[in-house]
């Protein structure tokens, strides 16, 4: 599985990343289909991922301040998007990630907190196409990772990315 393989290459590259979006989902507890492989990385390394990906048969498709989707010449091989992020962010985020094993591949997991804040901050943005599976996938991370959705570092991490509205409904969903 690509997953997999670009983690051990990264691995073997000294390339730090941490993987986000479905795949993170899943590993949190709450299984749903995921078509693509998100990662988000310190942008500073976005040059040597773009070589990486190059490797693998990918090229870039689109491109923004704060991310990057690749395609790869074989349709049957599943996209890569990278959220970029800068450094102070990217350890961060690290510093309270998880490390899961697959098979002999070592994978750095963002945290069940930061993941809800990565889908807050998309959700805020009310993009229709996304509203319905971030919510979902909000509502059960909360739920599989047992949140306390009260505690203080919870309603910042609401009220820095989220919004009230936001805060009562998935509050309202996981009760």
């Amino acid at each position: 599985m690509i997953l997999e393989e670009l983690a051990s290459e990264a691995g073997k590259l000294g390339l730090p990343f941490l993987l986000i979006g479905g795949h993170a989902v899943n590993f949190h507890g709450y299984s749903r289909f995921t078509k693509d492989v998100d990662f988000l990385i310190n942008r500073d390394c976005l040059p040597r991922w773009s070589e990486l990906l190059k490797a693998h048969g990918y090229n870039l498709s689109q491109t923004g301040p704060t991310f990057c989707q690749f395609e790869n010449k074989d349709s049957n091989v599943p996209g890569v998007d990278l959220m970029l992020v800068n450094e102070q962010t990217f350890q961060k985020l690290f510093a309270r990630a998880r490390v899961e094993t697959k098979g002999s591949i070592s994978i750095p997991l963002v945290c069940a907190e930061h993941l809800i804040a990565l889908k807050l901050h998309v959700l805020k943005q009310d993009l229709e196409h996304r509203r319905l599976k971030d919510f979902l996938d909000v509502v059960e991370i909360v739920r599989a990772s047992k949140i306390d959705l009260q505690s203080e570092e919870m309603r910042g991490i609401f009220t820095k990315y989220g919004t009230e509205d936001l805060y009562q409904r998935i509050k309202l969903a996981t009760e």
